[in-house]
């Protein structure tokens, strides 16, 4: 199944699963040295949301493009939306926590 432009899709889904390839934050500093980084504003939060993103990975090369501040931002906001999360975490049982 693809994506067909059917605002209604993803809710015909049994798990919609997001690869969350940025951090959700207005703090740190974008990594030295590194090409491309990437990050969203709280607000975007809404957009999972509306989405019905039910879970979402960590599990990539940009969670931490804002350091350490950008990414516990992020896990905070994903808590505070009840979108549970893969691949990352506060700490090593955290992030290796059954879903």
């Amino acid at each position: 199944m693809h994506f067909t432009g059917d605002p209604g899709y993803h809710s015909k889904c049994r798990c919609f699963y997001l690869n969350h390839e940025y951090t959700v934050s207005n703090r740190g500093e974008a990594l030295a040295g590194k090409l491309y980084t990437f990050r969203a504003k709280p607000e975007r939060m809404a957009l999972l949301e509306e989405m019905g993103t039910d879970l979402v990975s960590l599990a990539n090369n940009h969670i931490y493009d804002y350091g350490e501040a950008g990414m516990l931002d992020t896990l905070s906001y994903l808590d505070q939306a009840q979108i549970p999360y893969v691949g990352g975490g506060r700490n090593i049982g955290e992030a290796g926590r059954p879903i």
